[in-house]
């Protein structure tokens, strides 16, 4: 299981510290657009590149993305990064054009189409999941849960469909899920969360025990603990190590029960 860290890293240490021991990053285009193509080449020179949209924080403020603008960094950067995700609305129709679009663009990998739990709830739309499996996508994002209230039986219902569905025809990358619950009963292929930036941001800790990480809460942690006093930078480069093993340990519990990705 591959374990992408995602957002904007604003401590120069600690980023090239997670370029050092692990450099896997999830990207979005909105916050890439106005940055210069052949810096952002340089600095993601031998490192694992996902790049979605971000077309669901820029639509949470108002904002819109065109889909044209997207299409045009993607071929600019091709080549720089491995995977990239559609630009999904929330009108299904439009999603669809999108990804249609993006597929003209030969010279990139197939982009990820990205299945919802909103998807999931609407009887016109749950099957969205197996006509990107008909249509020949081999890897797909699933997602539509931060944020969402729902209950322990409904999120088990979804992943649980999700995961049937896919079966093993096609590899699933969940969107801001790296909570332990989730990878360790769900095969993914890859996750990301920008959990790794909190500790440093916010002043929490993050920590592993028994190939689980625990993040704690800056207000319930105690001053004799021995990372509640590190400052952001060396509090981001713990939850790198803790993510950096937590990957491998996940990464063999599943190849045990079966499930080994070659790529």
């Amino acid at each position: 299981m591959k374990i992408y860290l995602a957002g904007q890293c604003p401590y120069p240490e600690a980023k090239a510290y997670a370029d050092e021991k692990h450099g896997r990053y999830l990207y979005s285009y909105a916050y890439l657009k106005n940055k210069k193509p052949a810096l952002l080449r340089r600095e993601w020179a031998g490192q694992d590149i996902m790049l979605d949209s971000g077309g669901f924080s820029v639509r949470a403020s108002g904002g819109s993305i065109s889909v044209t603008d997207y299409r045009k960094f993607l071929a600019t950067m091709q080549g720089a990064f491995n995977h990239c995700l559609n630009l999904d609305t929330k009108s299904v129709e439009e999603t669809l054009r999108n990804q249609g679009y993006l597929e003209q663009l030969q010279s990139i990998r197939r982009p990820l189409p990205v299945y919802h739990y909103s998807d999931w709830r609407s009887r016109e739309h749950q099957g969205l999941l197996q006509h990107y499996i008909d249509h020949g996508h081999e890897f797909i994002g699933i997602g539509g849960v931060a944020g969402v209230t729902m209950s322990k039986d409904i999120r088990k219902k979804y992943f649980d469909f999700c995961f049937h569905t896919v079966g093993k025809e096609a590899k699933l990358h969940g969107l801001g899920m790296t909570s332990m619950v989730l990878m360790m009963h769900y095969p993914f292929y890859s996750v990301d969360s920008k959990t790794w930036l909190v500790s440093g941001l916010y002043g929490d800790y993050i920590t592993t025990k028994n190939a689980r990480y625990k993040r704690t809460a800056k207000k319930k942690g105690s001053l004799s603990h021995h990372g509640i006093m590190l400052s952001g930078p060396e509090k981001m480069k713990r939850a790198v190590d803790a993510f950096v093993s937590l990957e491998r340990q996940l990464t063999a519990s599943w190849a045990k029960r079966g499930y080994i990705w070659n790529s």
